[in-house]
């Protein structure tokens, strides 16, 4: 269970790091690949601070979404979503990007690792 969610979660961070370069033309149905995209700054300098949150561990592909992982994927959102107050990275950090854990405030990749810790923990 635990690693079927830290990779629902994980898509949401990590995909846009996988994702390749793209663009689009006006009215275009389909975007012109250019080719891989380098992980953000944001999530390596994380991964530097959090060597072991970082670590991929094997693991099923899938999981089976029961009624009880549905209401923990819930009772977390609700959670991160009512103790942390969005802020930006340059006004908590002095910075204009970082990733990290946050405290009472954080922003968007800040909300989506805090679920992600609470998920796996």
């Amino acid at each position: 269970m635990r690693f079927g969610m830290m990779i629902a979660l994980c898509v949401l961070v990590v995909l846009p790091a996988t994702a390749v370069v793209a663009k689009s033309a006006p009215n275009a149905r389909f975007l012109t690949v250019y080719g891989p995209a380098t992980a953000p700054f944001g999530y390596l300098a994380f991964c530097e601070r959090y060597r072991a949150d970082c670590r991929l561990e094997p693991g099923p592909r899938s999981i089976h979404l029961t009624a009880k992982r549905w209401d923990d994927l819930e009772a977390i959102n609700e959670v991160v979503n009512r103790t942390v107050v969005p802020t930006s990275d340059l006004r908590l950090y002095g910075t204009v990007e970082r990733w990290d854990y946050p405290g009472r405030a954080g922003d968007c990749e800040d909300y989506v690792l805090q679920k992600r810790r609470l998920l796996i923990g």
